[in-house]
């Protein structure tokens, strides 16, 4: 694995995105259990999608979202979204032992 592609596509995007990322895949897990876990990281994608094209459309001559680009952008869904599990298993952690609390 190239470690040196891996942490530049993971600060390629401004810290404000990745606060956005951290908040969704946590209060999706939170929220939503299994289910939020799964819906908040299609929405990450979407959102990562979105920026990406983005910045591709400001920053070329032309719209050039082809293979290469495609691939790009389905590698850096796979990698933000890795990163972020730990973050979505720990809010659902924080979901049961809290419901389990209650119950008490």
């Amino acid at each position: 694995m190239d470690w040196d592609w891996t942490v530049s596509q993971l600060l390629s995007y401004s810290p404000g995105a990745w606060l956005t990322f951290l908040l969704v895949a946590a209060s999706a897990a939170y929220w939503g259990r299994w289910l939020g876990i799964v819906i908040g990281h299609l929405l990450l994608a979407f959102v990562i999608l979105y920026l990406d094209v983005r910045y591709q459309s400001a920053h070329a001559n032309k719209m050039d979202l082809d293979l290469d680009f495609s691939v790009g952008v389905a590698a850096r869904i796979v990698l933000v979204n890795t990163v972020l599990l730990p973050v979505s298993a720990v809010a659902f952690y924080l979901t049961s032992r809290i419901h389990e609390f209650a119950k008490t």
